[in-house]
C-alpha cells in the first residue's frame, strides 16, 4: 500500500519524535536565527544581505537536521552538517551552500545523534570559500550545544516544512 506524500511525511515524523535522546544544556544568551535569513545569502555571488553579515561571528541558535561527518559507538557526533531538511539520499539533490552550516563541537563537547530535528548553538562564521571535505558549505558553526527540537514551539518554518510536508502545527498555548 503507497501512503501520500503528506502521508508519509507524517508518519516519519512521528517516528522520528518517538526516539529521545539526551541533549546539552542550550546557550541562553543566543540568538534565534531562521533559515529564510540564512538564505539572504547569494552563495553563487557571495553576497550577503546586511542582516547576514551582522551575524557572523555572533553566537546563534539554528534549528535543523544533522548530517554526520564522524559518529561513534555512543552515538555522538563532533562534526556534522546542519540542514533545513532531512539527510537525503544520492537520489535527491543537496541543500544550497546558503542552507548548509558545517558545525564543529567545540573541543570536548559532542553532540548525540539525532535523525529528527534539533536546535545548535554555537558562534556562526559567514564563509564565502564555501568549498570542503564534505561539500558545499556558506556557514560554519563551532557547536557549544544542541537541544531537542519541539515541533509545537516557534521554530524554523523550513524545518518545520520537512516535518510535516506542509500540514498544520498545532502550537501550544502560552
Amino acid at each position: 500500500m503507497r501512503l501520500p506524500n503528506a502521508a508519509l511525511l507524517l508518519c516519519v515524523g512521528s517516528a522520528v519524535f518517538a526516539f529521545s535522546r539526551a541533549s546539552l544544556a542550550a546557550t541562553p544568551s543566543a540568538t534565534q536565527v531562521t533559515w529564510e535569513t540564512l538564505g539572504e545569502l547569494d552563495y553563487k555571488t557571495g553576497t550577503a544581505s546586511a542582516k547576514v553579515k551582522a551575524l557572523d561571528g555572533k553566537e546563534l541558535r539554528v534549528a535543523g537536521f544533522i548530517v554526520p561527518l564522524d559518529f561513534s559507538e555512543a552515538r555522538e557526533v563532533s562534526e556534522f552538517l546542519l540542514t533545513p531538511s532531512y539527510p537525503g539520499c544520492i537520489h535527491v539533490p543537496p541543500p544550497t551552500p546558503a542552507q548548509t552550516i558545517l558545525v564543529k563541537m567545540e573541543k570536548g563537547k559532542k553532540a548525540k545523534m539525532s535523525w529528527g530535528p534539533i536546535w545548535t548553538t554555537g558562534k556562526l562564521k559567514l564563509v564565502l570559500e564555501k568549498k570542503s571535505g564534505y561539500g558545499e558549505a556558506s556557514y560554519q558553526m563551532t557547536g557549544l550545544s544542541t537541544a531537542d527540537y519541539d515541533i509545537t514551539e516557534a521554530g524554523d518554518k523550513l524545518v518545520n516544512f520537512a516535518i510535516t510536508g506542509g500540514a498544520p502545527i498545532p502550537m501550544k498555548k502560552k
